[in-house]
């Protein structure tokens, strides 16, 4: 066995993390590498797991006396002495801080990118922490924006971060140009419908520009713990056939094709697959101005807006679809900053580059 590829999985498959594990393991598989995939995660999501890959050990996710970041260096030893046996380079991917450092710290063959970022410091760090500090390496340690690595870098005493961005694993055209004007503008959200993609100030904004006759229709592409509250909401005020929220999608390939404008008022982003997908479609976006949101996209593609100013949010939407001109400078914008940034080819390198496979 050469390689152990170690990840939590999120019981949300469509979740940023899964996603960005399932193009690791395909360029594995495209490059010939054989390995295990090691997968801490709930029972209810075997069946995701089998889909990943055939050749898996799941582990039960950790206790919850375990889920922080002192407390589960105990559970990663426990992890290290079961994967120990293998002998193998062992890669981690997670979208949690709290978990894989023992691992990081115990295996010399060990390397992880963090698709998430702390959200405040610990300048007291633990001394188990601070013990385990001793061990990392240079090039060990990644995460997928300049922001999280700052981040990261500060709250936890932590240099030498390296940075893997995202990818469009969609690998669209660009825009067709639209073909009837009258029909309206669909604005695309993809995600999980829950409070820290902002749900709330979506609302006001699809409301008030429907309610103000701009011709626009309003699209929510993923699942959540909110989205039958809004559904009741967008019922209770009869605007079914402009706010439409579809839950889970399989195709959402499908929904980027059709859509002509992006939208994403996230409170927290780090750097978002949604709007590189988006990107690659040639999407104009309108994007809260957070994390790492100006890695993602530019102010050539993209307007940025502080996360509650529902007006300027409203006002950016109104704009891109009153300006014909705006709309396709921003969207030939969208499409070039993809094909140079965002490409497969740019992440298969920098995996490659950084010897991170």
């Amino acid at each position: 066995m050469s390689l152990i590829l170690l990840a939590d999985i999120s019981n949300n498959k469509s979740s940023g993390t899964n996603v960005y594990l399932q193009e690791i393991v395909s360029i594995l598989k495209s490059k010939g590498i054989t390995f295990k995939l090691v997968a801490e995660c709930e029972l209810k999501s075997l069946d995701l797991v089998r889909n990943i890959h055939d050749d898996y050990l799941v582990i039960n996710k950790r206790p919850a006396l375990f889920d922080s970041l002192v407390s589960g260096v105990f559970w990663d030893l426990y992890i290290y002495f079961l994967l120990s046996k293998y002998d193998s380079k062992i890669i981690i991917s997670t979208g949690s801080l709290s978990k894989y450092w023992g691992i990081l710290a115990l295996s010399k063959k060990s390397k992880a990118i963090f698709h998430t970022y702390p959200k405040k410091s610990i300048s007291n760090i633990h001394f188990v922490f601070k013990f385990l500090k001793r061990f990392y390496k240079n090039n060990q340690i990644y995460t997928v924006s300049n922001f999280s690595k700052t981040q990261i870098e500060t709250m936890y005493s932590l240099s030498n971060i390296g940075v893997i961005y995202n990818y469009s694993k969609l690998e669209g055209k660009g825009k067709v140009n639209r073909v009837n004007k009258f029909l309206p503008y669909n604005i695309l959200t993809v995600g999980n419908f829950t409070s820290y993609k902002n749900v709330e100030i979506w609302f006001k904004v699809a409301k008030e520009l429907v309610e103000n006759g701009v011709n626009v229709k309003f699209t929510w592409c993923g699942g959540g713990d909110l989205l039958d509250y809004y559904n009741r909401l967008v019922v209770n005020n009869n605007l079914q056939s402009k706010i439409i929220l579809m839950g889970h999608v399989d195709k959402i390939e499908e929904e980027y094709a059709i859509a002509d404008i992006y939208f994403q008022p996230s409170l927290i982003e780090n750097h978002s697959l949604s709007v590189l997908d988006a990107l690659s479609y040639g999407l104009p976006c309108v994007l809260s101005d957070v994390g790492g949101m100006r890695e993602t996209a530019s102010e050539k593609s993209a307007f940025f807006v502080q996360p509650f100013d529902v007006d300027l949010f409203s006002s950016h939407l109104k704009a891109l679809v009153d300006d014909l001109s705006l709309y396709s400078a921003m969207s030939d914008y969208a499409y070039l900053e993809y094909k140079e940034n965002f490409h497969k080819n740019n992440f298969c390198k920098r995996l490659v580059d950084e010897k991170f496979i």
